[in-house]
């Protein structure tokens, strides 16, 4: 493993502690640039803007943060700010609505929507989950449930309900928007990440990562389990084995009046041990996935982006080239015990790899990221501990390392916008336990490994000196003095010089062995 050093950074003026789902990199004010969100477990949410190491925007006292996210949930080409604390507490905020000199640093912000949600979210998810063209808010929960929200506007009737029915006189501000629960599925576990991706048929599909047992399952955009292809290494095992019931839930103005209509059953390709019940209770057994699977997944990153052309070497070093037509995502897994995997989601494992610093539950995040300027689009795997070791892997397996100097609580990584209407740069944000956030920029990370030309053209070389030996000891000559000195002491020498000069060379000795063939077979016929 090679190490790096980087040295530009910005230190932010933060106090307080962060849960790791509750930092982001995005363009929240819809300007163009990054900025970088942070919620704290103390209920201070802060966006930082270019090189001011004081907060651009702040609101405070909005419960326990948990998680943050930005996107456009309301399909309308703008992002919204998505904030929801472990008490249910889900704050939206419009950040370029707020009607002020987008200049003014430290102004508070104000909801457009403030509703209670299920309590102890995990992880959300902004996306299309059910193909429907309009985007939801998908949450997670440590309760083993997933649920999906669609964020509607309010007819004047129906705000002046929900004002009676919270303070009984209907003359409190009306709210504009909800959030409605769309669907519900209880899950066997915890649940730890949310992933959008495609299978191989270019549909979008959800991946929900699981703190326990079955590692993570997949569901379609129909809410159904989608069902991977056998493992090559556990042809016996999916890596999808659980089909979770789904429940529909009713809309209302809340979100929260669920129905309770179970309607899928329990899959294995080993037999089912699940049993549905006759009164529509389901029970869930995962103690023969827990034997099985001790392979516990702790992170999936989002879909690596690699261009076409780009070479990917599995387990057994058959090279498989990504082309246009492939639409099956490639996504990264962190297992508990360090063994970072690289698959094809539908076809299985591509390679695997031990990084024996991120075992024993060292990993705090998991990212998919471009980092240098001449990946040609290629995203790199990030991965970072809690000691601060940060590995970066590329498809190919070449790995650098860069060691933070603190113990870290929160990390990210993506683009950060430096100076205004400037382009975003690649950088690494660190959270530590004492309440400092330090942001790395101008990485330009190389992970390909810098040999010398000698190692380079090592094979070449070995090549010209069996040529010119067989060459002397069958009396013929190598070639001109001239050209092998013109070659070998040329400025522009390097492997590509030397290839062209070896083929002249057998192309050469071939010519001669076929006019030495010709001139023998007339002697033989005088």
């Amino acid at each position: 493993m090679r190490h790096i050093s980087l040295v530009d950074r910005i230190v932010f003026n933060w106090k307080g502690n962060v849960f790791r789902r509750a930092i982001t990199l995005a363009d929240v004010d819809n300007d163009g640039d990054n900025e970088l969100i942070v919620g704290s477990l103390e209920g201070n949410l802060t966006i930082f803007k270019g090189i001011d190491k004081h907060p651009w925007k702040v609101a405070n006292n909005i419960g326990s943060i948990t998680c943050v996210a930005v996107g456009d949930l309301l399909d309308s080409h703008r992002n919204l700010l998505v904030v929801i604390s472990s008490e249910g507490i889900c704050n939206i905020y419009n950040v370029a609505a707020n009607g002020v000199d987008q200049t003014t640093t430290s102004e508070h912000l104000v909801p457009m929507l403030s509703q209670r949600l299920p309590p102890n979210a995990s992880a959300i998810l902004i996306g299309d989950v059910d193909n429907d063209g309009k985007n939801e808010l998908v949450i997670g929960t440590y309760d083993h449930t997933l649920y999906s929200f669609s964020l509607q506007k309010q007819s004047q009737q129906q705000q002046q309900q929900q004002m009676i029915m919270e303070d009984g006189s209907g003359a409190g501000d009306q709210k504009e928007w909800t959030l409605v629960c769309k669907n519900k599925w209880q899950l066997p576990g915890q649940i730890g990440t949310l992933v959008m991706a495609k299978e191989s048929g270019g549909n979008e599909i959800l991946i929900v990562g699981l703190c326990e047992g079955t590692n993570y399952i997949i569901l379609d955009n129909k809410g159904q389990l989608y069902k991977e292809e056998r493992s090559s290494t556990h042809p016996n095992i999916m890596s999808s084995s659980y089909s979770p019931p789904y429940m529909a839930g009713s809309h209302s103005s809340a979100g929260m009046g669920m129905g309770m209509g179970i309607g899928s059953d329990f899959s294995n390709s080993t037999g089912g041990a699940g049993e549905i019940m006759s009164n529509n209770e389901t029970f869930i057994s995962i103690d023969h996935l827990r034997k099985r699977k001790t392979d516990i997944i702790t992170n999936i990153s989002a879909p690596l982006n690699l261009r076409a052309g780009t070479c990917l070497v599995n387990e057994d070093g058959v090279e498989e080239r990504i082309d246009d037509s492939d639409t099956a995502s490639i996504i990264a897994t962190a297992t508990l015990d360090g063994v970072l995997k690289l698959k094809r989601v539908g076809k299985g494992i591509v390679w695997k790899m031990e990084i024996e610093e991120m075992g024993s539950g060292q990993l705090v995040a998991l990212y998919a990221a471009p980092l240098s300027r001449d990946t040609h689009g290629n995203d790199y795997i990030v991965a970072c501990g809690w000691d601060g070791l940060t590995v970066v892997v590329d498809s190919e397996r070449n790995i650098v390392s860069f060691k933070f100097g603190d113990r870290v609580c929160a990390f990210t990584t993506g683009n950060y916008t430096m100076c205004r209407g400037a382009a975003s740069t690649p950088c690494f944000v660190y959270v530590t336990f004492f309440g400092e956030i330090y942001l790395y920029h101008n990485l330009n990370i190389q992970l390909k490994p810098t040999h010398s030309l000698k190692w380079t053209t090592k094979q070449q070389m070995d090549e010209l000196v069996a040529l010119a030996a067989t060459g002397l000891a069958g009396g013929q000559a190598l070639g001109t003095v001239d050209e092998f000195y013109s070659t070998l002491l040329s400025p522009q020498f390097d492997k590509q010089l030397l290839g062209q000069y070896l083929d002249r060379l057998k192309q050469d000795r071939r010519r001669r062995g076929q006019s030495s063939e010709v001139v023998d077979g007339q002697d033989n016929l005088a």
